[in-house]
């Protein structure tokens, strides 16, 4: 167990580890602490189901039970001939579906919301011999390849017009049905299985999906999709919870058209939880920064920085990908790459002006979420609840509301007057 204290005194990170297992204790200081950690890595269980911790993911169930992100080996657990659940239906359930139902007896996918995903196979490309003959080419290969880069680039970023309510993200919204339609059968479709995996809310405003096949999937005659929310795990089974009626007033049904007016019940031999991470959790970061401010605390209230990459509650501390930094349109790496520049640049000046200590200005800080907060008013991701919004200030804080070649510009080089700077030596 890592625990993690700034000495506002020195000016440093003291970083302790406590491994009891190992019998192994020792302390380190640093005057700099990059927190690379991820925004998504912390397992998130459902709330409102009955028999399964919400934190730790501990069920009453008694067959296989593990989150996606938890995979066991194959030696450990087989899918051959057994009764699967899957909860969820976001970007791991999507992957994980088609590959089960190929193995399994029986799969239930109980799904609460649905998604719109993109065919990956529209997005791929193929290169024969005598296009990877041609890339291979001194100089001129370099130059194809860079320019294919940036035509990837853009092409992405062009992406984000479609996040604007209006005409561009409707657009989107009919060829995305479409795709779900042609997916399960075209004309020949069931209109009750279309219309429960097609979402009624605009597109970007939840995550948008990549990936082919998964549509597909509902059309296998031993997987079932089900609707109903879930009321409590069982030792080996799954309670679903009485509905006489959807939002459109109709009865609620599963695939195979069981009327739910009574609390039904699902056996099941193994049970997966496809349900997602806690966004920038900090449940697991025993960070504690200026003035006693533990992470846990700064992320629960507003989760407030300049750039994503600095916060005034933590003196000294470098995020990568923090908030307000994520895409839904583009590639991260380039926010990371952006930001890792931005750092060494600002830890270059303060080492040429022998400075110790940096903590962004609240001005600064306060001025930037204002236009942050802004510009996602104006964009899709506002009109729906989502993992991209706090759950306490309802902001989106997961994501970059602007283009990249925006944010690659404001962090270029580091601009000390956004920062109060200042040293052990000056200060004595």
């Amino acid at each position: 167990m890592w625990e993690i204290t700034c000495v506002e005194c020195e000016e440093s990170y003291e970083i302790r580890e406590d491994r009891k297992e190992r019998g192994r204790k020792y302390t380190l200081a640093s005057h700099y602490l990059i927190n690379a950690s991820g925004p998504l890595r912390v397992p998130s269980f459902p709330s409102s189901i009955k028999g399964i911790d919400r934190l730790s993911g501990e069920t009453v169930f008694q067959g296989s039970s593990f989150h996606s992100t938890w995979w066991p080996s194959a030696s450990q657990i087989s899918m051959k001939g057994k009764r699967v659940g899957v909860v969820g239906t976001g970007a791991s359930a999507v992957q994980l579906i088609p590959q089960v139902a190929a193995e399994a007896k029986e799969l239930t996918v109980f799904q609460r919301t649905p998604n719109w995903i993109v065919p990956k196979k529209k997005l791929d490309s193929e290169f024969g011999p005598f296009s990877k003959s041609i890339k291979r080419t001194p100089i001129f290969g370099e130059i194809l390849m860079t320019i294919q880069r940036w035509m990837i680039y853009w092409s992405f970023e062009e992406r984000l017009r479609k996040f604007y309510p209006g005409h561009h993200n409707d657009a989107s919204r009919e060829e995305l049905k479409e795709h779900i339609k042609s997916s399960l059968g075209g004309e020949n479709a069931d209109p009750e299985l279309v219309e429960k995996l097609t979402p009624k809310y605009p597109p970007g405003c939840k995550r948008v999906l990549i990936f082919s096949g998964y549509f597909e999937t509902f059309l296998r005659k031993n997987v079932k999709l089900v609707t109903a929310p879930i009321r409590e795990i069982l030792p080996n089974s799954v309670k679903l919870m009485k509905q006489s009626s959807n939002t459109s007033g109709k009865k609620q049904k599963d695939v195979k058209g069981d009327f739910i007016t009574e609390e039904k019940t699902i056996p099941l031999d193994v049970l997966i939880f496809a349900t997602g991470f806690d966004t920038m959790s900090a449940r697991d970061l025993n960070i504690t920064g200026a003035s006693g401010c533990r992470m846990k605390d700064w992320r629960d209230n507003d989760c407030e920085t300049l750039h994503g990459i600095m916060s005034s509650k933590f003196p000294n501390m470098f995020f990568l990908l923090g908030p307000n930094t994520g895409l839904g349109h583009n590639s991260v790496i380039w926010m990371l790459e952006c930001q890792t520049a931005y750092i060494c640049d600002l830890l270059s000046q303060l080492s040429s002006i022998n400075a110790t200590r940096v903590v962004p200005r609240n001005s600064r800080v306060a001025e930037f979420m204002t236009f942050v907060n802004t510009e996602l008013k104006k964009k899709v991701w506002v009109s729906c609840s989502s993992w991209y919004r706090h759950a306490k200030t309802k902001n989106v804080f997961a994501l970059w509301p602007c283009s990249t070649l925006w944010y690659w510009w404001t962090t270029k080089s580091a601009d000390l007057n956004d920062y109060d700077v200042s040293s052990i030596a000056t200060a004595k």
